[in-house]
């Protein structure tokens, strides 16, 4: 056992891991095909495979303000219960 799996496992992991960076983009579904054009026409000018995957999802009204955030988490928790020092360090302190 290496790490809690077995050895091979490690062996094989490491072997055969691709070697790859990611990125993601979220853009208008009206905007799909152009931005597919425009992947591939820069990806024909590499040598290194490129897969490209596309996925469409649903639009959503979450609200990405964090005023809103701060409005609704001062709501749903009132006492500061599920705050710790990241949270706090990152969000401010816990609401009052």
């Amino acid at each position: 056992m290496l790490n809690g799996s077995p050895v091979w496992f490690a062996l094989v992991r490491e072997e055969f891991a691709p070697k790859r960076a990611e990125m993601e983009y979220a853009i208008p579904s009206e905007n799909a095909r152009t931005a597919v054009r425009l992947v591939r026409d820069v990806a024909a000018g590499s040598e290194a495979p490129t897969p490209l995957e596309v996925r469409f999802v649903a639009s959503g009204d979450a609200s990405l303000s964090l005023a809103a955030f701060a409005a609704d988490r001062s709501r749903l928790d009132p006492t500061g219960l599920f705050t710790n020092k990241y949270v706090a360090r990152v969000l401010g302190p816990a609401p009052t």
